[in-house]
């Protein structure tokens, strides 16, 4: 049922790094749109609040949300797994991926170093002090991963000087 799959040469081997950017930019889709979504001011209130709730936000306020907050984003690998081919390697990259990257961004303190923070790359990924920026004024920088649905709709306003 699932297109999860374990044999290294089910797919061409140029297919796993493929798979795993689709999962993550698949992901990152969903996490923007639902983000920035739960910032309406009646959903803030009711559900991603007690997210924002850490002041400052530490590796803990990665975990720290609302049962319906984490119900709206507990299902997106699940179904892409139905969806996408990946093999269960890589499916467990991307969830490492996933976990490190939320905790790493509520940090507090740079984990990438500067030189990629501002570089060319570093302008496209999210980073402690790109996500901390979101912590302080709330209606901007809403990626999980990559700053691609930030920029394209406006809502990327760079990075944090606190961090």
């Amino acid at each position: 049922w699932t297109q999860i799959y374990t044999g290294w040469q089910d797919f061409p081997l140029w297919y796993l790094p493929l798979s795993v950017l689709l999962y993550l930019f698949a992901h990152d889709t969903w996490f923007y749109w639902s983000h920035r979504w739960m910032h309406r001011p009646r959903l803030f209130r009711s559900m991603h609040a007690v997210h924002h709730a850490s002041r400052p936000p530490t590796a803990w306020a990665a975990m720290s949300f609302h049962p319906y907050e984490a119900l709206t984003g507990a299902f997106v690998i699940p179904l892409l797994v139905f969806v996408i081919p990946i093999h269960a390697a890589m499916l467990g990259l991307v969830l490492a991926v996933m976990t490190v990257m939320g905790v790493t961004n509520h940090m507090g303190w740079e984990m990438f170093p500067r030189r990629l923070v501002h570089s060319r790359l570093g302008g496209w990924l999210i980073t402690a002090s790109h996500h901390q920026r979101h912590h302080e004024e709330y209606r901007c920088n809403f990626g999980l991963y990559f700053r691609f649905w930030d920029r394209v709709c406006g809502t990327d306003k760079g990075l944090s000087s606190a961090v």
